[in-house]
This record gives structure tokens, sequence and C-alpha cells, in this order.
């Protein structure tokens, strides 16, 4: 069944479980109530509630709520949000995530790569919470960067994609970088060089090929 995802407050849901449906303050002042798909989830995260604290992650399978779901953009963007017509039913919700397990495991993907669409669907038979990265999208730090090389214990060098058409043309083979600061450099300006799939669960990460390599990260939990 397809899941969508809601963030709310500790107490809110507490309350929402006592009487077997939830409302969102949205759905008296916009009409419906906020969810998200998977993907979706960590931009909303960042835009929305940047260092908040006890917050849930609920997960709702769209075909057991009751009220009437719509995908869609009132703002008049280009990316479409689930939208809740009416109040949640408590039953909908297969799993409560808390926001500091939700955080933990990443996949930085690439969704026209068949190896990164594998590791995602990998990562969604586990069952555990992840946050999606899309790094085409969103650029890359050097923080980021810097921290996935010292959990991948790989220098930059080594996670590079030697064989993209962008490392031909940038000549990288004839004159490569001379230090790990250059190829970070080289990396944030030409995000499809980076190796892909990669996962981390906060501690630790591995490039997803083979695929067991992602399986064994899981077993060791996720942070």
């Amino acid at each position: 069944m397809a899941a969508i995802f809601h963030i709310v407050g500790l107490k809110e849901w507490e309350n929402a479980t006592k009487v077997g449906s939830y409302r969102a303050s949205s759905l008296d002042t916009e009409g419906f109530i906020h969810c998200s798909k998977r993907d979706q989830v960590a931009g909303v995260l960042e835009r929305y509630y940047r260092n908040q604290s006890g917050l849930l992650i609920l997960e709702i399978e769209e075909e057991r709520v009751s009220s009437p779901l719509k995908l869609e953009n009132t703002l008049g963007g280009k990316e479409l949000f689930p939208h809740l017509y009416g109040p949640l039913n408590v039953s909908a919700v297969s799993k409560v995530h808390r926001l500091e397990d939700w955080t933990h495991l990443k996949i930085f993907h690439h969704s026209g790569c068949s190896k990164s669409r594998a590791a995602y669907e990998l990562l969604i038979q586990s069952g555990k919470p992840f946050e999606v990265v899309d790094y085409l999208s969103s650029p890359l730090t050097r923080e980021v960067l810097e921290t996935l090389f010292s959990q991948l214990s790989l220098p930059p060098e080594k996670v590079v994609r030697t064989q993209e058409q962008k490392f031909k043309e940038l000549k990288l083979d004839e004159n490569p970088p001379g230090s790990p600061e250059e190829w970070i450099a080289v990396l944030i300006q030409n995000p499809i060089l980076l190796e892909r799939p990669i996962v981390t669960n906060g501690k630790r990460a591995v490039i997803g090929r083979p695929p067991e390599n992602i399986l064994a990260l899981l077993r060791t939990g996720s942070g």
C-alpha cells in the first residue's frame, strides 16, 4: 500500500489517539491537512521544523484514510503534495516515527539510476524510516561531503564516477585535482560525479554496490 506522511507534535498525537481522529490546525484555516510523500519529508522538515524537537512523523496508508485525499499544489508550484480534506482517522496510521530516528538513515539518491532505485526499494522493504537526499537537485555542501567521506572511510577521489561523460569532459583523468579539498570542489560543482547510491546511518556510510553493503548497514541499526 502507498504511504504518505504528516509531521505532528507528541501531545497533539496523544490527544488524537484518545478520540480516534486527528485535526491539524490547517484543517480549519486552509481546509486540509498538509501531508508529504516520502521523498518530500526531508524538505518539509528543513523548511518548517528546523531545530524543533518532540516531533513525530506519521506514516499513513492512503487506502485507509476516510477523508478525501488530493495531490495538488495550492500555491501554484510544480511539486505536488498530498492534502487530506478532513480529519485523519487514527486507524489509517500504520507507523509512528520519532524525528530523531527518521533523520539518522539517509540515502543520497539519483532517481535516474537503476542501482540507486534498487537501493531505495531495499530501504522501503526494510521498514525503517529514512530520508531521501536528491543530491542533483539540492547542492551538496563541503561539510556534507566531508562527513560522508569520513563515514565511508574513503578519500574523495575514490568516490568519483570515472566513467561519467562529465569526468571525461573535465579531463580529470589527465589533470586530476591535487588534493582532497580540490576533489570536493569538483564534486560540489559536478554532483553527477558522486558515486551512487550512498546510504548512511549517521555513523557509517556505504556505497550500495553491491546491494549487500546496504543490508549489512541496516543490520547494524539506524544510528
